[in-house]
């Protein structure tokens, strides 16, 4: 898609002397995913949520906008069609115009039988009706017998397999009411799973069973490098900029854009 959106980021990274192969690597994503985003091939990305994603974290990390190109992506999956009729007004007529009109119309209208005809054509085609069934009953032989073909008991259905529902977050309570930070609950969901990819460097601090739980990890991320946590019932995060990651929780992500100084989440399973 040349001139594109999406060509800014190929001339960004070639401005660069990077290769897709080296970025790919660095930002642990696939090579032709990057390429699929550099010629605009939007139908080879995964699905919405990763491929929104791949491009909003491949265009921060050449420092180019990402939004034109999330633009030429949403339009690709939701194109809008436009009626070419929409907006028409029609035609008003002159009473010369109507005249004729009405006139042409009269003039092949079917004229149509009068109504004793059709009372004589349905009388009769129900007396042949009645004299046709009179005698197929009157002609019939006696009936054969019957044979009851055995067949063996249906089996009872399989129940329907049940379709998981999707793990929910969501904020129940803000840091401004709780000094170790939002408070997040997941439901639908038997663990907690804690997904970090990092656009910039920051130090993070990750503890289990809550804010003063044990450490799991204290270090400093590598930008395109995703890191993953997992525990049975609750994760504490201490973020320096949340503005330089992506955090996603249960699949679902949890917007940092804002927050450019040390923030703490907790993230707990709930009923």
């Amino acid at each position: 898609m040349s001139n594109s959106a999406a060509d800014q980021l190929k001339k960004a990274r070639q401005s660069r002397n990077l290769s897709i192969e080296e970025i790919a690597g660095e930002m642990n994503i696939q090579p032709q995913y990057l390429e699929a985003i550099e010629k605009g091939d939007f139908s080879a990305l995964p699905d919405l949520m990763f491929a929104q994603e791949f491009i909003r974290t491949y265009a921060n990390y050449l420092g180019v906008d990402p939004n034109p190109v999330l633009h030429e992506y949403r339009n690709f999956r939701n194109p809008v069609e436009k009626t070419p009729q929409e907006n028409v007004s029609p035609i008003a007529l002159s009473r010369r115009e109507r005249h004729a009109q009405n006139r042409s119309q009269r003039q092949f209208r079917i004229p149509l039988p009068p109504k004793k005809w059709l009372v004589w054509g349905g009388g009769i085609v129900c007396l042949l009706l009645v004299t046709f069934i009179t005698w197929l009953f009157l002609d019939q032989e006696e009936p054969a017998a019957q044979t009851v073909e055995s067949k063996p008991p249906a089996s009872s259905p399989s129940p329907a397999p049940q379709i998981q529902s999707r793990p929910t977050v969501s904020l129940l309570q803000p840091s401004e009411t709780y000094k170790y930070g939002d408070v997040y609950g997941i439901k639908n969901a038997d663990r907690v799973e804690l997904k970090l990819t990092a656009v910039k460097p920051t130090e993070i601090r990750v503890r289990a069973d809550g804010p003063t739980g044990k450490i799991l990890a204290e270090k400093k991320l590598t930008p395109g490098k995703t890191e993953t946590f997992t525990h049975e019932k609750w994760i504490s995060l201490r973020v320096d900029h949340p503005n330089y990651v992506n955090l996603f929780v249960n699949g679902v992500k949890i917007d940092t854009a804002e927050q450019k100084e040390v923030h703490i989440y907790q993230l707990k399973l709930t009923d």
